[in-house]
């Protein structure tokens, strides 16, 4: 499955992401985690995609990111998989959608390792101006919160962004992609 995210972020202090729980009244948050690939030479961050499997608490799936006008376009897989029979060692993007697109760019499936992980509680909820994410996530030694709001209309979305970070108080701060951060770089 493939779809087109546009997504404005933000990160957020501690104070402000508690603060936004208690504006929205957020009560229910699921934990995720992600495990970012990519091979050897880093084949896919000079291509500036981005590579992952992502369980969540009653599936999982894979991802694959690739740079599309004022957002990523999405690839979207579906795998019977659990935390507890995760194994790195298994090529489990191998005959997918996924593999597909990577076989454009000469990547082959095979030659990806997984070199990052980053688990996340996320609340995720509809606001007029699009779907907006509370994350709390830890990566190495790294912890922080982060505002997303994904919409489908760029200019809209990011003056609706600008607009709730105006309306509560909150300074912009650039967030880097979640797998750089975990990775660190």
């Amino acid at each position: 499955m493939q779809n087109l995210e546009i997504e404005f972020k933000s990160l957020l202090t501690e104070i402000e992401y508690h603060r936004l729980i208690q504006t929205y009244k957020v009560e229910n948050f699921n934990i995720q985690t992600n495990y970012y690939f990519d091979t050897s030479d880093q084949r896919l961050k000079t291509l500036h995609l981005g590579l992952r499997i992502r369980f969540y608490e009653n599936r999982t799936e894979m991802t694959l990111k690739v740079p599309e006008n004022n957002g990523h376009l999405e690839y979207n897989v579906p795998l019977k998989l659990t935390r507890d029979n995760y194994n790195p060692k298994i090529d489990y993007f191998a005959n997918s959608e996924i593999s597909q697109r990577l076989a454009i760019e000469d990547i082959k499936t095979n030659q990806l390792s997984c070199f990052a992980q980053l688990t996340t509680k996320r609340a995720e909820f509809e606001i007029p101006e699009g779907l907006l994410a509370l994350d709390e996530s830890w990566y190495g030694t790294g912890h922080d919160f982060e505002v997303e709001l994904e919409v489908e209309n760029f200019q809209k979305g990011k003056l609706a962004f600008q607009s709730l970070l105006n309306k509560n108080q909150i300074n912009f701060k650039p967030a880097k992609n979640k797998i750089e951060r975990a990775s660190g770089k």
